[in-house]
């Protein structure tokens, strides 16, 4: 009898078993948006249907550089990533910037280009990058102008659309940004840029339709500023009567980080996601009025399914494969080294100075504020952090050290290129017993209750960048109180800067005198004081970091007249003398403009002065925007711009290869 129950029992949860398994799989085939043979559409729509209100609503507003997962339906996150000169997350190939793809005039040499970014993009588990940036130049002083391709409208458009095909060949989404008519960092926020429908449509609309409608551009990024009155976020002439309605875009469209004002305006209007979070567009907000039918479902409908078909389209819900080790891979930085190669530009060769002849010189003098250090980025979300980085003075010595003598002396510094205050100068306290700074680390951005963590700080000079300053310490909105002493050898009058991507404030013997405690993408704050040999000086700098990146410098420098000296003596004594001159993140930056067209901190003098004693002089500029040259071009033998960029691919093989063209190149 037991054997006969156990026996029933037995069959009873097999048949129960059996009937579940098969009822899963029967649900399994209903769900049409897990079938990879279903069309794109028939995924979308069945997937759409499932989802409740309260989720839809969920996918509109991100949270931080992801979209919002949905568990319930297996909707994973999207994640994006800056920036479109590399990808902004850790270490990455920090490729070419903009204006020199611009300048190689060769869209298919720009494919290559996107197909490094996204391979990368995807090695760090990210599936939107945020790029390309085409913003037409139409002021030259403008921050982020080396970030595009000129101002030329046909040029970026066909430079655009390469470099979004070259992205998304290998599923990963391309965002077209920043539209429209993003010409100035000042006053971006609000700045409402008025201009005519001609204007519009023959000078800032053709790459981004040419986006659309050639290369089919998934995501489309929209700009900080109003266009002829409403902002660009809730402008429906721009997202959809344009966009949407007249090229027939059907990817989704974000807004800038932060550049959503309203509710209900961007809700009726063409915006798709809100980043980095739903500030304006979440529940307490939409709910209650689209349940009542003040709002309408069916443009809630909309924007779910345009974020659910770009997600369907690089198949984001088919097993996407990620592959770690595709970062700065010798093939990417070939790619890079060949790019750069065509973009680097010979603007003067008189007594065809150019190519150098070891065979003739004896001494070369390399001099410049370019020269001992390598210019690795543009400032903001295009700043890459490349795994190593190489001056031109370093390049020039391994590829010729060993056939001429250099003789090097930088000359000047400009402000932005921080030299870390070095331990030996730094103290803890009073008696110089212990080297350093000491640094408290605060969980909130305004120093205040007990920090969570206190040690000593050897030199401040850190670019956390998207990551913490510790492994168990959170990214953003953190701050850091850091105290002590500094000690010069020499009297000399110094020159302190601070360079900090978010708020500092810099005290020295108690006085406020630097005072930058607002956001801003990385700039430099500079304080120069008469320090006397020996004599200590109290010191207290504080941070805060928001949100993006995460980097904070402490330096000091001579003035740039002891410097000079020591350059035009290296130069009088020497055959040739190459200047390294040019900007760097500190001129050329998101979150800014540049005051003027002139190169910063008196570089003009300084190459005239150069000039007035070696008239073999070349110089050697980067810079990513243009300078003017009238004072000293006349005087000088060669010219070269650097590329004509700030931000560069992996710098060693880029600086080597620079060193290679000055001394062996044919040039047209």
């Amino acid at each position: 009898m037991k054997g006969k129950i156990f026996l029933t029992i037995t069959l009873i949860i097999s048949l129960v078993f059996v009937f579940g398994f098969s009822l899963k799989n029967k649900l399994d085939d209903e769900m049409t948006y897990k079938n990879k043979n279903a069309s794109i559409e028939e995924r979308v729509e069945d997937l759409l249907k499932r989802m409740t209100l309260e989720e839809k609503i969920e996918m509109i507003g991100g949270t931080g550089f992801e979209t919002k997962a949905i568990e319930r339906l297996g909707i994973p996150p999207l994640n994006m990533a800056d920036g479109p000169l590399g990808v902004r997350w850790d270490n990455s190939t920090a490729l070419p910037s903009g204006i020199l793809l611009g300048a190689t005039w060769n869209p298919e040499i720009v494919t290559e280009f996107g197909k490094v970014l996204a391979t990368e993009t995807k090695a760090k588990g990210r599936h939107v990058i945020l790029a390309p940036c085409v913003n037409i130049a139409r002021i030259p002083m403008g921050g982020r102008n080396f970030e595009s391709f000129g101002e030329d409208p046909f040029l970026t458009s066909r430079i655009a659309v390469n470099y979004i095909k070259g992205v998304q060949n290998e599923n990963v989404v391309a965002t077209v940004k920043h539209f429209a008519a993003n010409n100035q960092e000042f006053q971006r926020d609000f700045v409402n840029t008025v201009v005519d429908e001609r204007t519009l449509n023959e000078i800032y609309f053709p790459a981004f339709k040419s986006a659309v409608e050639e290369a089919n551009v998934l995501a489309v990024m929209c700009a900080y500023n109003k266009l002829n009155g409403p902002y660009c976020s809730e402008n429906d002439y721009l997202l959809i009567d344009v966009l949407k309605n007249k090229w027939k875009f059907n990817g989704l469209v974000m807004s800038d980080w932060g550049a959503i004002h309203t509710s209900l305006p961007v809700f009726n209007s063409g915006m798709d996601i809100e980043m980095p979070t739903g500030k304006y567009l979440n529940s307490d907000s939409l709910l209650q009025k689209i349940t009542v039918g003040e709002l309408s479902e069916s443009h809630l409908n909309d924007k779910v399914r345009r974020i659910l078909r770009v997600m369907f389209t690089i198949g984001l819900f088919d097993d996407y494969k990620y592959d770690s080790t595709k970062v700065n891979t010798d093939e990417h930085k070939q790619i890079a080294l060949n790019i750069a190669k065509e973009g680097i530009v010979l603007l003067k060769n008189e007594n065809s100075i150019l190519p150098l002849d070891l065979n003739k010189i004896k001494s070369i003098a390399v001099v410049g504020p370019n020269s001992k250090v390598a210019v690795t980025g543009g400032g903001g979300s295009s700043m890459v952090v490349p795994f190593t980085s190489v001056s031109p003075l370093e390049a020039l010595k391994n590829k010729i050290g060993d056939k001429v003598k250099i003789n090097f002396a930088q000359g000047m510094i400009i402000d932005g290129e921080t030299n870390p205050i070095e331990t030996k100068y730094l103290f803890t306290d009073k008696d110089e017993k212990v080297n350093g700074l000491k640094a408290e680390y605060f969980t909130n951005m305004n120093l205040e209750s007990e920090p969570v963590k206190v040690i000593v700080d050897n030199q401040i000079n850190f670019m956390w960048n998207d990551k913490g300053p510790f492994e168990d310490f959170q990214k953003d909105n953190f701050s850091v109180r850091w105290t002590g002493y500094v000690k010069a050898e020499k009297s000399a009058n110094f020159t302190f800067d601070v360079a900090s991507d978010d708020g500092v404030r810099l005290y020295i013997d108690d006085q406020l005198v630097i005072n930058d405690w607002n956001d801003h993408a990385m700039l430099t704050n500079s304080y120069s004081k008469e320090l006397k040999a020996g004599k200590l000086y109290k010191i207290k700098l504080e941070y805060y970091e928001k949100g993006g990146g995460a980097i904070v410098k402490f330096g000091w420098r001579k003035p740039n007249d002891e410097l000079i000296v020591d350059a035009i003596n290296v130069a009088k004594n020497s055959d040739v003398t190459i200047i390294f001159a040019g900007t760097n993140a500190n001129y050329e930056s998101e979150g800014f403009d540049r005051k003027n067209l002139t190169l910063p901190n008196e570089q003009d003098e300084f190459i005239k002065r150069i000039t007035e004693v070696n008239k073999n002089t070349l110089v050697v500029l980067t810079t990513g925007s243009p300078v003017l040259m009238d004072k000293w071009l006349d005087n000088v033998s060669g010219l070269i711009e650097d590329g004509s960029l700030v931000n560069k691919l992996e710098m060693q093989l880029r600086k080597f290869y620079l060193a290679k063209l000055i001394l062996q190149a044919n040039y047209r």
